[in-house]
């Protein structure tokens, strides 16, 4: 399969699998504690934290690149927002829309704090409300956006350093204290109150304690771009050796999921990031190919954004459960919820989101 210009096939397999693996947990919801649905939710990976390091590592390029032609003026990094937010802000807004406004109609009294979710402040670093879930990971996503350009520009016209040490550098501090906010949280809280919901809320979904996430993503566009002989040479053994950190990640899930601890709160996060860098080295090389099957993995990569937007507060809360959908038996109700993810996916991709994409590039 010969791809668009500037399409990478191994990238794209890698988006696929992580909103796959996002979906398919989600949607197993429906099969309840059947075969299927323990099944589903055993191989799921944690999507989210793959699509933050994928995120992170091309964005990363992006800014190198534009570091290193030595272009940090103003409008240099306007531009870089205005593509930034032209990409992800207008699916994210007219959903939002959607959603407030069948709430609206259903007669919803309570609108308090709804604000928050136009200006990304929802989970900064308190848990996430229980309106419009999935948002939480575009809220750390928006965040990454604002502000890493922002001490990346900082520190090459005002402070003078390198774009190669500046990168680097604002990596490590963020992974640093990310990294130590989690650790801060599990010794401050009482471990009698540690539960799978309260990490979940408290740290997983929350903006200062993930961004660490999209920054080991952003280390792997340095490593790229900085020791290419190191990153193209060891792709097989690094592309094992990230198979074997993702396995042991989901194992030690399952291990601790019921007893919360230091490992779970603090360092589960960035052994998941480790693991999906190590996939990026070979991923990244992988350009075409003949494998059957492969446009599937190209269109589901395509679609993802719009997947990840619709499936969860639209389609499984609302058209599954709000509906006479919910009476049908698990397996049809699951197989309606796919059907469902994709079809509004496909509307939503080609009717808006690729309008916005090429307005975007008019300007």
């Amino acid at each position: 399969m010969i791809l668009d210009k500037g399409r990478v096939f191994g990238l794209d397999v890698l988006r696929a699998l992580a909103i796959l693996f996002v979906i398919l947990a989600h949607g197993s919801a429906l099969l309840g504690d059947s075969t299927a649905g323990t099944f589903i939710r055993t191989i799921s990976l944690d999507g989210v934290s793959i699509f933050f390091v994928l995120s992170g590592f091309l964005i990363g390029k992006i800014l190198i690149r534009t570091l290193e032609s030595g272009n940090t003026s103003a409008k240099s990094l306007f531009n870089f927002w205005k593509r930034r937010w032209f990409r992800t802000l207008p699916n994210y807004f007219l959903v939002l829309l959607i959603i407030l406004v069948y709430y609206f109609y259903m007669g919803r009294k309570d609108w308090s704090g709804i604000w928050h979710f136009f200006t990304f402040t929802q989970n900064f670093t308190s848990p996430h409300p229980p309106f419009f879930q999935e948002a939480w990971s575009l809220s750390v996503e928006e965040w990454f956006y604002l502000l890493i350009p922002i001490f990346l520009w900082l520190s090459v016209a005002l402070f003078r350093l390198s774009p190669r040490w500046s990168v680097l550098i604002i990596a490590a501090l963020v992974i640093a204290i990310s990294t130590w906010s989690r650790y801060m949280w599990y010794h401050l809280i009482t471990v009698e109150d540690i539960s799978l919901h309260t990490w979940d809320l408290n740290i997983r979904k929350t903006v200062l304690t993930r961004l660490d996430s999209i920054m080991f993503g952003v280390i792997g566009a340095w490593l790229a771009s900085y020791t290419v002989q190191l990153w193209k040479k060891n792709r097989t053994l690094f592309f094992a050796l990230g198979i074997v950190l993702l396995v042991s990640h989901r194992w030690l899930y399952f291990q601790f999921m019921r007893d919360i601890n230091e490992y779970m709160a603090v360092y589960s996060f960035s052994l998941i990031s480790v693991g999906t860098l190590l996939l990026l080295p070979l991923l990244s090389e992988w350009k075409n190919t003949r494998l059957p099957f492969a446009g599937f993995f190209t269109w589901t990569s395509i679609l993802s954004y719009s997947m990840y937007l619709l499936h969860f507060t639209l389609v499984l809360n609302i058209i599954i459960r709000k509906s006479s959908i919910v009476e049908l038996n698990s397996g049809l109700q699951f197989i309606i919820f796919i059907a469902f993810t994709y079809g509004l996916s496909v509307l939503l991709y080609h009717l808006y989101e690729k309008r916005m994409t090429r307005l975007r590039d008019r300007f």
